[in-house]
């Protein structure tokens, strides 16, 4: 079958070429996104900021990426870069990107726009000349995408998603409990230790088991993403099915053998996360059950290494019990005092952990309140 000529220009503008990427991250976890970026084939050119880091690469170091940064929120791949001191510039400068290579012939783009000491300081306005400068190139019925304009002293950085939803939903997760951690802060506070020298991960507080899937994810005994997980890339022309299978492939990870525990004392809890892992296939594998934290015992877990993951209730979820947090501490330092663990709570409440243990703080926000991770490693 001969080529197209877009197919051929696609070929040698896209898909031979190398391109810019920024990866968003959560503020607080600048290590954590440095540590991945790291171990991704082909990511070059990397470098850490606030909320998020860069890297460059081609289409396939995209694919491994979204696979292998666990706490990235979404993939922006960066499609031109100029200055604008004024409307008519940013729209002759717009129009003038080939969108047809990135997005194909039949596009509808929705618009996300900042702007901060600029002369183009009106995100409104901004977006309206963006929709003028595509409106002879769009089409109502085409596949939507979404374009992240960002203007910062007139130099304007146009990027294209290409995550579709956010990398944290990962497909498995049917139910949501009240203020949960998303998926992303868990793998990230997962990755603080080294999973494999664990024969026991519990989570004794697991309200939906996001930490219980994460680090089954991590451990091999699902994939990072559900199979009907769908990425915006996967619309874009120069798409490789055959490649994104063989480094998904690629990527997979050995089963462990460790055993997980996921508890919690409330009903409704352990039905939803019981919903979850089923619709994860994880049934079969996970020790789930009502169960209180504070009544649990050493004994009650196989000899070996163990590790304790918890994101007990706090701010609205509930009313007012100053001494968990303590109880928790005590609970852990008593009962546990051979086991690694990390544990969410809010920032001003971490120095009853610090003060006991030696130990890691991680701070970052959920849902409003500043919050710490506690990450001890044994």
């Amino acid at each position: 079958m001969t080529e197209s000529n877009i197919e051929k220009r696609v070929k040698r503008h896209i898909k031979a070429k190398t391109h810019n990427f920024f990866a968003v991250y959560p503020p607080g976890f600048s290590e954590c996104a440095d540590k991945e970026i790291r171990k991704v084939e082909g990511a070059d050119n990397i470098s850490v900021e606030y909320g998020g880091l860069n890297f460059s690469g081609k289409m396939d170091t995209l694919y491994r990426a979204t696979m292998q940064l666990r706490g990235s929120t979404r993939i922006l791949m960066r499609i031109t870069d100029f200055h604008a001191e004024n409307f008519r510039e940013l729209k002759r400068k717009t129009e003038s990107v080939p969108w047809e290579l990135y997005v194909g012939e039949n596009f509808n783009f929705n618009y996300s726009v900042s702007c901060e000491k600029s002369r183009l300081y009106h995100s409104g306005a901004v977006e309206e000349t963006l929709k003028e400068a595509m409106q002879n190139k769009t089409s109502i019925q085409g596949i939507n995408h979404t374009i992240y304009a960002r203007i910062i002293n007139d130099r304007c950085t146009l990027s294209i998603d290409t995550s579709g939803d956010p990398l944290y939903k990962r497909g498995y997760k049917i139910m949501t409990p009240e203020a949960p951690l998303r998926e992303n802060i868990c793998a990230m506070i997962l990755n603080q230790f080294k999973l494999n020298d664990f024969s026991s991960i519990i989570d004794p507080m697991c309200g939906g088991g996001t930490f219980t899937l994460e680090a089954c994810s991590l451990l091999g005994h699902i994939s990072p993403f559900a199979e009907n997980r769908f990425f915006a890339f996967q619309n874009f022309p120069v798409y490789s099915v055959k490649t994104f299978m063989d480094i998904k492939r690629r990527l997979s990870v050995e089963k462990s053998r460790t055993d997980f525990f996921a508890f919690d004392l409330n009903d409704d809890s352990v039905k939803l996360s019981r919903q979850n892992f089923s619709n994860a296939g994880l049934s079969e594998i996970i020790n789930s059950d009502k169960n209180d934290f504070f009544s649990l015992q050493r004994n009650n877990f196989p000899d070996g290494n163990i590790l304790i993951v918890l994101n007990p209730p706090y701010g609205k979820r509930i009313e007012s019990d100053d001494s968990m947090f303590s109880r928790i501490c005590s609970k852990l330092k008593n009962d546990f005092s051979d086991a690694s663990f990390a544990v969410v709570l809010p920032d001003n409440e971490s120095d009853i952990f610090t003060e006991r243990f030696d130990c890691k703080r991680i701070m970052f926000s959920n849902g409003g309140i500043k919050v710490s991770a506690i990450i001890r490693e044994v």
